[in-house]
């Protein structure tokens, strides 16, 4: 995990960093509910639009790791190492996001191949940043970022009703800055900065499975 914080509205350059590698991914869950329009649908291709509504959910766990700070007091850097397996930092992000896009199939003898694109641009993104050695919780709001969605299928027919098969996705949303919120529990002070956070999401995700329709 890569961690990076803009804590001076003054300045475009961060002012906090720290790497962890670390990382442990705690969980990743996603749901999609979409409707489909096919624009034409023939016994071995089709190709359509769609629309729907998706939410994405991932929370990780960072240990160790280095940071390259900027003293609040002083504006000196402060650079140092946390100490092996010492847990950090624990951070979740949340994604809904409406969206549109195109879908297609093709289908040869027993072979299926599938494909779709997905679009939107009114994501709505947060996340909860909570820093264990200082006990100090961040938290930001992000609206309107870009999402961009592309998937791959493949399959082969076992039997009419069941089939085998291997699916791509990747999913990116793009980086967005905006407000975010800070509460120090330790001296008991709530503050908010704008334009010093900013959220982003990159992934990969392969399937392979058996399945059933009826």
């Amino acid at each position: 995990m890569d961690d990076t914080d803009w804590l001076d509205e003054s300045q475009d350059a961060w002012t906090d960093y720290s790497s962890h590698p670390d990382t442990r991914l705690n969980y990743a869950n996603e749901f999609d509910f979409n409707l489909k329009g096919w624009l034409l649908k023939e016994p071995d291709y089709r190709f359509g639009v769609m629309a729907g509504y998706q939410e994405s959910r991932y929370s990780f766990t960072a240990s160790g790791g280095a940071y390259n700070y900027t003293d609040d007091e002083t504006g000196l850097t402060d650079i140092g190492t946390f100490p092996c397996r010492r847990v950090v930092i624990g951070y979740k992000q949340r994604f809904k996001m409406p969206y549109i896009g195109l879908v297609g199939s093709y289908r040869y003898k027993r072979f299926e191949f599938g494909g779709s694109f997905k679009y939107s641009g009114w994501v709505r993104a947060s996340d909860n940043d909570e820093h264990y050695l200082t006990n100090t919780t961040f938290r930001s709001n992000i609206k309107n970022p870009n999402f961009y969605s592309v998937a791959g299928n493949a399959g082969y027919d076992l039997m009419p009703n069941v089939k085998v098969y291997v699916e791509g996705v990747w999913n990116r949303t793009s980086n967005k800055k905006d407000s975010m919120s800070v509460n120090d529990y330790g001296t008991g002070e709530t503050f908010s900065i704008e334009n010093s956070s900013g959220i982003e999401s990159d992934n990969f995700i392969t399937t392979a499975g058996l399945q059933y329709s009826f």
